[in-house]
């Protein structure tokens, strides 16, 4: 059963370390556990989470199970399933306790550093965390993902890039590492070479286009390309629950066509008012993607409170906020670089 599954899985092959002298109903549960991780959905995070206790619970011991589960607790805070700062500490928790047992566990190092950067916005930790990761497990791709989320935030683009590849080599069929190569080309402003990241993942996955469809219409966003946009959109709704999160906040409940309608009878004041009252009405709890709509239009008080807000609940979103290119309109405004102070962020 066991070699059943791990056939599956689009995670690199598991280490010596994790498959030595273990009981092969844990390591069921471990593929299992990441096999779920890997599906980058709210309910896969939650499966995971499920499947990854139990093997905790039958192998306390067992070092891997505990950072991968501390990986499916960095999805649950993501999504907000439960508390976001319970879902750190329980991720927290689960990635010290496999350091004790290991300390050169990467995959815990990375937890760490990713709650020191995306919780606690302590720079100078995560990166700690984040190159330790690098020293103990140079060939798996997830340091080098953390990493380059860090470096983006910090405008470290060209590093950034850099490690985003080097995640993207170590594992050519993840929908994190394809997503984390998008997110810092687009960030750092080389559309050109996002788009064909973008296409890179389509060829490569053929049988995933959420991967496409999401990234193209992020592409698009941002140079005011908003037909196709909208395309992209309708096509992320088409795909029903397996467009995960941009199905149900982006696309799912809303009618394209009336999308379609404002975009013609507004242009792009038209598609970010579209997207302004989507956001709010599903209650989506990223700051930044708030914000940015109301920036697009020109409403800088709005997006300035909606920012605070996000500061005040300490929004993981915010991690962007120096980066995010739909963010422009609103640099310039003191409010704007007082917040960037406030986070440690450069302007």
């Amino acid at each position: 059963m066991a070699r059943a599954i791990r056939v599956e899985l689009v995670a690199p092959p598991t280490s010596a370390r994790e498959a030595a002298a273990i009981d092969p109903q844990t390591y069921e549960l471990l593929l299992l556990g990441r096999h779920h991780l890997h599906r980058w959905k709210p309910e896969g995070f939650v499966a995971a989470r499920d499947y990854l206790t139990r093997a905790v619970e039958r192998d306390p011991g067992h070092s891997a199970a505990q950072a991968w589960l501390a990986m499916a607790y960095l999805g649950i805070a993501f999504y907000e399933i439960e508390p976001r700062a319970q879902a750190y500490a329980n991720a927290s928790a689960a990635a010290r306790a496999a350091l004790e047992l290991d300390p050169l566990e990467g995959q815990a190092l990375v937890v760490l550093g990713f709650e020191a950067y995306a919780h606690d916005w302590n720079w100078p930790l995560a990166e700690h965390y984040f190159r330790r990761a690098l020293e103990t497990s140079p060939n798996t791709p997830w340091p080098h993902w953390g990493y380059a989320h860090l470096l983006d935030s910090l405008g470290r683009h060209e590093e950034a890039i850099a490690e985003s590849r080097l995640a993207l080599r170590l594992d050519p069929a993840s929908l994190f590492m394809h997503y984390a190569r998008q997110f810092v080309l687009w960030n750092a402003g080389r559309y050109a070479e996002a788009f064909a990241a973008c296409e890179d993942a389509r060829e490569r996955m053929p049988d995933r286009p959420r991967a496409w469809y999401q990234c193209a219409k992020e592409v698009y966003e941002r140079t005011g390309q908003y037909e196709r946009a909208i395309e992209m959109r309708a096509a992320l709704s088409n795909l029903g629950p397996e467009a995960g999160y941009y199905y149900k906040i982006e696309a799912g409940s809303r009618n394209i066509g009336a999308l379609r309608r404002a975009w013609r009878e507004r242009g792009a004041a038209g598609y970010w008012t579209w997207v302004k009252v989507l956001r709010d009405d599903l209650g989506s709890y990223h700051a930044v993607n708030r914000a940015a709509a109301r920036a697009q239009l020109g409403e800088v008080d709005e997006a300035i409170a909606v920012l605070e807000d996000g500061f005040r609940r300490r929004d993981q979103s915010l991690t962007a906020l120096g980066t995010e290119p739909l963010l422009d309109p609103l640099r310039g405004d003191p409010r704007f670089a007082d917040l960037l102070r406030r986070m440690r962020l450069p302007e």
